[in-house]
């Protein structure tokens, strides 16, 4: 929630520290109902920053799970 406000804010530096942070720990569990919404978030922010190695390697790995989730929010962030 707190990288959402920053983003919010348009301080993507800070979002994507708080979104980093986040994903760092449920990162390692892919199949919980929120972890596409999660990893959305950071990839935008990796993309606001013109870190696009990162943002690209991050969409990939959520392309293998958006067939299989049922987070609506999380397949529209990584599409």
């Amino acid at each position: 929630n707190i990288a959402n406000i920053y983003l919010a804010l348009g301080d993507h530096k800070q979002a994507y520290h708080y979104s980093k942070l986040c994903f760092s720990v449920y990162g390692q569990y892919p199949m919980k109902p929120n972890f596409l919404s999660f990893l959305g978030i950071l990839i935008v922010c990796e993309n606001n920053l013109d870190m696009l190695d990162s943002a690209k390697a991050h969409i990939d790995l959520g392309m293998k799970y958006v067939d299989t989730t049922k987070d609506i929010q999380g397949k529209i962030l990584i599409n």
